[in-house]
């Protein structure tokens, strides 16, 4: 499991892709730059380990206690764009979708491929 962080940002704004370079490095963001660096490692062992990435987007849906992603979508409503959120870094996902595409990645996903 990893996270969407770990694809980037969009420099151009246009849609990225599993295969698309990190572009985040130079973001100062820890978060980001340990799922990428977390996955190229765990990547790198795909010739001896059975290995498949996923990376959800945020995730949206019912929680119990707090939600980073809640938080950020009542921010957002609420006419205020947190800080941290540079253009092209943001994705939402549903829970369920979110479940169903995990299982798929791991019932069809290719060894060392990410999804």
């Amino acid at each position: 499991m990893s996270s969407v962080v770990a694809v980037g940002p969009s420099p151009d704004g246009k849609p990225l892709d599993e295969r698309s370079p990190y572009h985040g490095a130079n973001l100062g963001v820890d978060y980001m730059d340990t799922k990428r660096a977390a996955e190229e490692l765990v990547l790198a062992a795909a010739n001896e380990l059975d290995v498949v990435v996923a990376n959800p987007a945020a995730v949206y849906g019912p929680a119990e206690g707090r939600s980073n992603t809640v938080k950020f979508l009542q921010q957002l409503a609420a006419g205020k764009w947190p800080i941290a959120v540079p253009p092209g870094t943001i994705a939402l996902v549903g829970l369920r979708d979110t479940a169903e595409g995990i299982l798929l990645v791991l019932e069809r996903g290719r060894r060392g491929e990410r999804y």
